[in-house]
Order: structure tokens, then C-alpha cells, then sequence
């Protein structure tokens, strides 16, 4: 199911058919609320949450960590910077970077329950992206889903998720890129949506159909 995703998406993004998508395709394809799967990526219409609490939807998440006034350059900078030599981040990495763009004032009032509230946001997001539970979360996957939560123009949200992929030698996507990309944000979208019964009971592919 993922696979046939992946694929139906590329085929969307790649305008001239020749089996890559530059960055104007790229661009195109994003800012195209026509396309179902890219108006997706705009609305987070998607179902399943699997474990994650009743309350904690995209607009919480939006509201609790406040991405929003962010560029995505800055964020996937300060992710990258506390990236091990394997690309990777451990919890503690994850919650540093997000405590610290989530600009908590020492005296603003309603900041005590926004911390109660950024514990758990913290503690569901990386179980979300620790796809194997092994502790770690890959950078390159995080960022493409980080880069929906952040601020700045779609426009820069796109360079900022092309910029990390780019795997063949004229800096354009190949169908694995595609693959990454479309299944971290699926997965970020299935688990934050209200609702519940998870992806697999809304009969929609989960993260693991996306890493077959």
C-alpha cells in the first residue's frame, strides 16, 4: 500500500516524466491544493492515532512547541546540530532542540501548563519518528515532517525538506526520496488526527506500510 502511494505521488511531482522531480516540480506539486496528496499535507486530513492522548491534535502540537514563527531553516539547523555522526538523535537530543525553539518566558502566565503539555507533545513525537523503538530517530525523516510544523512561506518549506534529500548528482529526487518525505509527514498526520481506532482501523497505511 505504501509503495503504490509512494509511487502515485511521484507521478503527481514528476511534470515532464523523466523519472526525477527537480525542485520547480517539486514546488509545483506542494502548492497544488488540486492534488489529494499534497492538499493533505496542507490540512492533515488524515486518520489514526494509535497511542497517542484524545487531546494532542496538529493544532496542540502547533500551539505547544510554536514552530510557527520559526523558519525552517533555523529548525532543521538546530536538529542537524545535535545530530550523532550517524545522522541520528537520541531523546535527549529531540527534547533539547524542542524545549529550546519552543521560547518559554520565565514569568508569562500560562506557562506552567504549557510545559505540563510539552512533556507529553515531546514524548509522542519521538515515539512516533523511533519508527524500530531503539532509542533513535533519523534526522532526514524528522525534518521532512518538522518542516510542516514550522513558519515562512511554502515556498521555503519546500527548499527546506528538498534541501535534505537530493540524492542523485544534479540535486533532484529519486522515487526513495519521495518515499522518506511522504512517510515521516504521513506518519506525524495519522497520529496527531482526532479520532481514533488507529490507521490500520481507518483502513489507511501506517508507518510500517510505508517502510516496506
Amino acid at each position: 500500500m505504501g509503495r503504490a502511494t509512494a509511487e502515485s505521488i511521484f507521478e503527481e511531482a514528476d511534470l515532464d516524466g523523466n523519472g526525477v522531480i527537480s525542485l520547480d516540480e517539486f514546488r509545483t506539486w506542494y502548492a497544488n491544493e488540486h492534488s489529494s496528496t499534497a492538499a493533505l499535507l496542507h490540512s492533515g486530513d488524515a486518520a489514526g492515532r494509535g497511542g497517542v492522548p484524545d487531546w494532542l491534535t496538529l493544532d496542540v502540537v502547533h500551539e505547544v512547541l510554536r514552530l510557527y514563527d520559526k523558519a525552517p531553516v533555523e529548525v532543521l539547523r538546530a536538529f542537524a546540530a545535535s545530530t550523532n555522526e550517524l545522522g541520528l538523535l537520541n531523546r535527549a537530543a529531540f527534547n533539547r532542540v524542542l524545549t529550546a525553539l519552543a521560547d518559554f518566558g520565565m514569568d508569562a502566565d500560562g506557562d506552567a501548563s504549557r510545559r505540563e503539555r510539552l512533556n507529553v507533545v515531546l514524548l509522542c513525537l519521538f515515539d512516533i519518528f523511533d519508527f524500530d523503538a531503539n532509542g533513535y530517530i533519523d534526522y532526514i525523516e524528522l525534518a521532512s515532517a518538522v518542516s510542516i510544523l514550522c513558519g515562512g512561506t511554502n515556498d521555503e518549506k519546500v527548499r527546506a525538506a528538498f534541501s535534505v534529500f537530493q540524492s542523485d548528482a544534479d540535486g533532484r529526487l529519486l522515487k526513495s526520496d519521495v518515499v522518506a518525505y511522504m512517510g515521516s509527514i504521513f506518519r506525524l498526520l495519522l497520529a496527531l488526527r482526532k479520532g481514533g481506532g488507529g490507521a490500520a482501523a481507518a483502513g489507511l497505511p501506517d508507518a510500517q506500510d510505508f517502510a516496506r
